[in-house]
């Protein structure tokens, strides 16, 4: 019986987080500004590791 009430119970609430709050509640100016920085880190971080990994490649030749 427990297992048939636990499946048909609503959802415990879960604590949110403040990552969670951003997204519900930045404006769309704010979550721009944030996502061009994310986006230009991690352009960059990818922009390093192609060229480390070609410069690998041609030491190996």
């Amino acid at each position: 019986m427990n297992l048939i009430k636990s499946l048909f119970s609503k959802h415990k609430a879960v604590v949110s987080t403040p990552f969670a709050e951003f997204i519900r509640n930045a404006s769309s100016a704010e979550k721009k500004k944030v996502y061009t920085v994310v986006l230009k880190k991690a352009t960059e971080q990818q922009v390093a590791v192609v060229e480390t990994n070609s410069r690998s490649s041609a030491q190996a030749v």
